[in-house]
């Protein structure tokens, strides 16, 4: 029965040959055919040549496991002589008693050619590790195919990080999209994890596996070729057993001979077919068969990236992104000035990718749709905001202008979001801390660098007293303490008070109400200088606020510490008008910005492409920065998509860019900067803007300034740190502003006067009777109050034109002479202080007793003495002539210059002074006590010195050359009209007085037409309107010199051309009247003339009749 046994079982049993030296696969082979026939027995051998003769009849299956291509050859003159079948474990085709495996190698590249033209793969990338099989496919594959393969081998590596960096350095780095890889056992797996950790799975991309990496990849979106019997194979044992299965289940049979094995496995169908295995969701979905002919994917496939569709870019993407906007959270004005500047990112990606300096393979890509707010920080709108966006927001992220960088920072630091930061500005001195923001570094150095520089600059300028106003943020505290720190080292003095300087962020001009006492304050210091260490839009808002509280041009000499510069003249919502003003002569000290040959090819690059360049470069370098960073990591096999290598990388950088070389202090987050520029902000004489470099400042620590132009200041010069006075004024011409209340008792005192002086004036002309003159007829000598009348009428044109109104070109040739005479003291200068009060009581002193001589006179108080009376009335006839005619207009204008109060150094009325002695408050006691006596004149003068003027000539015997009598009197009130018109609105409304004046001219013109005769001399009525003539053409160029803004010297010329014009005009007119009645008496001077009329008795005669 034993015997029986053990004959069934010796029947039962198989010799396997096995060719190979893997011990494991051996076993493996060994244990996977017991399972159909438990009694077989395996030998080994190096290859068929060792087969014993006597062993070849006991074999029925020899298994190649070699992988040797000369084994093979072997096999195949093995099978002819020796029939035994041989099972190859590789791919090929099968013949007489040779059976592959796998399909053939046509099969395989067949089915690989269809796999990458379904999928529009054009460049492919291979890594595999060594074996026969690999080889043979990637050279076939190369000769079968018509597009780029870059292979690279793995050899025995089977350590992710080393295959991550050959996928980096070398596939990767070229801009590879496509990766195949072919693997065995468990080096799939690794492939698996270094695809993955060289940040290759991203839309774009695709990545195919074959066979046995078919139970090792779960990658969603990776795709793997798989012969269908081990599709859904989970380990390495199920995988051989599925695919040795089918040749291992014929010999479930016993007592097959080598004929009969041969014909069962020639019915062993292996088709040339594939499973299109896709990875969804880490699970395997068959999706699509391929084969040596097609490629089909049936159903919905999910490729790397997640979508369900393929995604192709022409070059492979990199992604930095930027805030390149100007919203901020709903709810907060928005802010432009950083998409200005974030138009220098735009250039610079644009530049990469035309340039092709850094990773020509590759394009790169801005993302510029982070919109978590530009200037305001709210914690929950930018949460939110930023992990919607982070997704998508690549290697690199260029922040705004704004120092709300920080809170960012900090904000995805406890979102465990790690996103490289380069600044393109953000000088807030607390960035630098690399401890506390490890994510960041910028392009510009930190604002304490630009307070050292200004602490500096202030010695140099010789300043050492400022004004500071600085924003309750990162960067205005920052800045403000290395400012306040410096003061106390260096020695300069901060004015304004501590608890005036910090201000909130201001981003609208509403919010600047509340500092307008704070500005007041700083201003009444009498400082200069106003530095401004405040975070955009703050300190462009806040001059807006200086001119709200009376600033001008030339007031004060602004510092900012924003890169902003003149982009914010134009920036939205801000008000140009009130920042020209006061950014006309201000500067900032900054990095330099376009430095060396390559920084002004940039800039001239650049300014193709934008017309403004305006600190652009810190931006573009920020973007270069990033794009020479992950060159460098690229170059280096390692990943710029790690955060930490890309910050480990771009702190030990050094390039060549706009703004100099480029490289990084490893202790801090500030780049190590030696360049600095002053700049100065001014508007030249066409009304261009400038913002020239006018220094370079290096290194900051000692201070090695050299000056490239000159500075261009608002006052025209450069100015003290510390206003001095007005004059000889007790206050600074700053703090003068317009006094409306002291402007409108002027004007209402001057009408009143004038009014009721009218009337006393009309009142008393009709109480006195006037002879008509009559034309002289005879031929007579003429004394010394011809002369006075006749020289009064040149005299009084001067006087007029001194009181009418005026431009510049004239002021400076005519009108200071003019001024003088007539005593117009609201333009002469140096009619002040004592000189005014000198001249004042002496008109005043001189009016008043000329009025009480005629008072004494008319109500003969006198009477008791005829001595006395008898001088008085020579006196009173002396006087006449020179108070009623020739000092009529010097005394009305100095009297009401009383009331000169129009100006002030604060918003009361006994705030406001004198124009002409700024030491006298107005409508106090001895400024009341000066206006009354001056009024009450006023209101006598006028009228006596009209009556009188008239009286005079109608009692005088003496004078040949007399005036009319209506014509005095309507001229004398249109020149007090003028004077008081003149008082009121000469100096505020200079058009609307030119044409007052011009009217009341023209008026009095017409009316010395209407009459006739204003004087009853010819020659004296033609050099009258001749002088008229010239007063009103003075008049109109002067209205055309207000009104067309041009040089005023073109107006200067015409006006003398016309005054030339018009007094030869009427010298010829008068060459041709009839013969002079008036003549000089021979032997006769002005002094014979004066004794004549003024002099002892035997001097004075009748008038002379001509005697040929």
């Amino acid at each position: 029965m034993l015997i029986l046994l053990l004959l069934i079982l010796n029947i039962s049993a198989y010799n396997i040959g096995y060719i190979g030296s893997d011990t494991a696969n051996l076993n493996f082979l060994k244990n996977t055919f017991k399972v159909f026939s438990s009694n077989s027995k395996f030998n080994q051998y190096t290859n068929v040549l060792e087969i014993q003769k006597s062993d070849i009849k006991d074999l029925s299956l020899i298994i190649d496991d070699s992988k040797s291509e000369i084994s093979y050859s072997l096999d195949k003159e093995f099978v002819t002589e020796n029939k035994i079948p041989i099972l190859i474990l590789a791919p090929g085709e099968n013949s007489d008693f040779i059976y592959y495996q796998d399909s053939s190698y046509k099969c395989i590249i067949s089915t690989l050619t269809n796999t990458f033209n379904y999928l529009n793969i054009t460049e492919l990338g291979v890594i595999w590790s060594f074996s026969n099989k690999n080889k043979n496919i990637i050279d076939l594959l190369k000769e079968a195919w018509d597009h780029k393969v870059i292979s690279a081998s793995v050899g025995s590596i089977d350590d992710k990080s080393e295959i991550s960096k050959i996928l980096g350095k070398v596939l990767k780095s070229e801009g590879i999209q496509d990766y195949l890889f072919l693997g065995d056992k468990k080096i799939c797996s690794t492939f698996k994890k270094a695809f993955e950790s060289s940040y290759l799975v991203k839309t774009g991309n695709i990545a195919i596996f074959l066979d046995e990496c078919v139970y090792q990849v779960n990658t969603t979106g990776s795709f793997i070729l798989s012969k269908p019997q081990v599709t859904f194979s989970s380990n390495l044992t199920e995988y051989f057993y599925n695919f040795v299965e089918p040749y291992f289940s014929v010999f479930q049979e016993s007592e097959l001979s080598p004929f009969q094995i041969a014909r069962k496995f020639q019915n062993i169908i292996n088709p040339c077919v594939y499973d299109i295995v896709n990875i969804q969701n880490s699970t395997k979905v068959v999706v699509g068969k391929a084969d040596d002919q097609t490629f089909l994917i049936e159903t919905t496939a999910i490729f790397l990236g997640g979508k369900n569709e393929s995604t192709r870019f022409l070059k492979p993407q990199i992604v930095i992104s930027a805030n390149t906007g100007f919203t901020n959270p709903p709810g907060n004005s928005n802010v432009y000035q950083n998409s200005k500047y974030q138009e220098g990112t735009y250039f610079a990606v644009e530049k990469v990718n035309r340039d092709r300096v850094f990773f020509p393979k590759y394009e790169l890509v801005l993302y510029d749709k982070v919109d978590c707010g530009v200037s305001v920080f709210e914690a929950n709108y930018s949460r939110d905001c930023f992990l919607k966006h982070i997704p998508h927001m690549g290697n690199a992220y260029i922040p705004t202008l704004y120092p709300l960088t920080g809170s960012v920072l900090k904000q995805l630091a406890s979102l465990k979001i790690k996103m490289p930061f380069i600044g393109g500005v953000g000088t807030a001195t607390l960035l630098s801390n690399k401890t506390a923001y490890p994510m960041f570094t910028r392009i510009t150095s930190p604002s304490s660098y630009f307070a050292t520089a200004w602490s500096k600059i202030l010695g140099i300028y010789g300043w050492s007293n400022i004004i500071v106003f600085y924003t309750n943020d990162s960067f205005g505290n920052g800045t403000y303490d290395v400012v306040k720190k410096e003061s106390e080292s260096e020695g300069f003095n901060i004015l304004n008070a501590e608890e005036d300087r910090m201000i909130n962020v201001v981003t609208n001009s509403s919010q600047l109400p509340i500092y307008y006492d704070r500005m007041r304050r700083a201003i009444d210091t009498g400082c200069n200088l106003m530095f401004l260490p405040m975070s955009d839009p703050s300190p462009f808002f806040w001059i807006e606020g200086l001119y709200d509280v009376g600033a001008r041009k030339g007031d004060l000499v602004v510092v900012f510490f924003s890169i902003t510069g003149l982009d914010a003249l134009n920036s939205t919502g801000g008000n140009y008008t009130k920042r020209a003003e006061l950014m006309h002569g201000s500067f900032i000290v900054y990095n330099a910005a376009w430095i060396g040959e390559y920084g002004q090819n940039v800039r001239q690059e650049y300014l193709k492409y934008r017309n403004k360049a305006w600190a652009r470069s810190f931006f573009i370098d920020a973007a270069f920065s990033a794009a020479y960073t992950i060159n460098f990591l690229m170059n280096q096999g390692k990943f710029f998509e790690n955060s930490t290598e890309f910050m480990i990388a771009q702190r030990n950088i050094r390039m060549v860019g706009c703004s100099g070389t480029i490289s990084f202090d490893h202790s801090t987050n500030d780049r190590n900067l030696y360049f600095f520029n002053l700049y100065n902000f001014y508007q030249d004489s066409l009304e261009e803007w400038h913002g020239d470099a006018i220094g370079l400042i290096s290194p900051v620590s000692t201070v090695y300034y050299t000056v490239m132009k000159e500075p261009i200041f608002a006052q025209g010069s450069i100015p003290k740190d510390m206003k001095e006075n007005y004059l000889d004024c007790s206050f600074r011409e700053n703090q003068i502003r317009n006094s409306n209340m002291g402007e409108g008792i002027k004007i209402g005192v001057s009408i009143g006067l004038l009014i009721i002086a009218g009337i006393i004036t009309a009142y008393a002309s009709k109480k006195v009777k006037y002879n008509r003159i009559l034309p002289l007829g005879v031929r007579c000598y003429a004394n010394f109050q011809d002369y006075l009348t006749i020289g009064f009428i040149i005299v009084e044109s001067f006087q007029l034109i001194a009181i009418g109104p005026s431009f510049q070109a004239f002021n400076d040739f005519l009108s200071k002479v003019s001024e003088m005479i007539s005593l117009n003291l609201s333009k002469a200068a140096s009619f002040r202080n004592t000189t005014f009060w000198a001249i004042f009581y002496a008109m005043l002193f001189l009016a008043y007793v000329w009025l009480v001589v005629l008072g004494l006179l008319a109500l003969r108080v006198c009477g008791c003495g005829g001595a006395i009376r008898k001088r008085l009335e020579d006196f009173k006839n002396f006087t006449i002539p020179f108070l009623s005619n020739y000092l009529f207009i010097p005394i009305t204008v100095c009297i009401l210059s009383i009331l000169a109060c129009d100006k002030a150094i604060g918003t009361h009325l006994d705030d406001s002074y004198l124009n002409y002695d700024c030491k006298l408050t107005c409508w106090r006691g001895e400024h009341i006590g000066n206006v009354a006596p001056a009024c009450l004149l006023i209101i006598l003068y006028i009228p006596m010195a009209i009556l009188y003027r008239t009286l005079w000539q109608e009692s005088n015997t003496n004078i040949n050359v007399r005036a009319n009598s209506s014509f005095l009197i309507v001229k004398n009130i249109a020149f007090v009209a003028i004077i008081v018109i003149s008082k009121i609105i000469k100096d505020s409304y200079s058009l609307a007085y030119s044409f007052v004046f011009g009217i009341i001219m023209i008026g009095l013109l017409g009316y010395v037409f209407y009459i006739r005769l204003p004087f009853n001399y010819d020659r004296a009525n033609y050099m009258l309107k001749t002088m008229y003539l010239c007063i009103i053409w003075n008049t109109i160029i002067c209205i055309l010199s207000n009104s067309i803004s041009i040089f005023s010297y073109p107006w200067l010329i015409l006006q003398i051309l016309g005054w030339v014009a018009i007094i030869t005009g009427g010298t010829i007119f008068m060459s041709k009247l009839p013969p002079n009645m008036l003549v000089t008496p021979q032997g006769r001077n002005i002094v014979d003339l004066f004794k004549f009329a003024f002099g002892k008795a035997s001097y004075r005669q009748s008038t002379y009749k001509y005697i040929k």
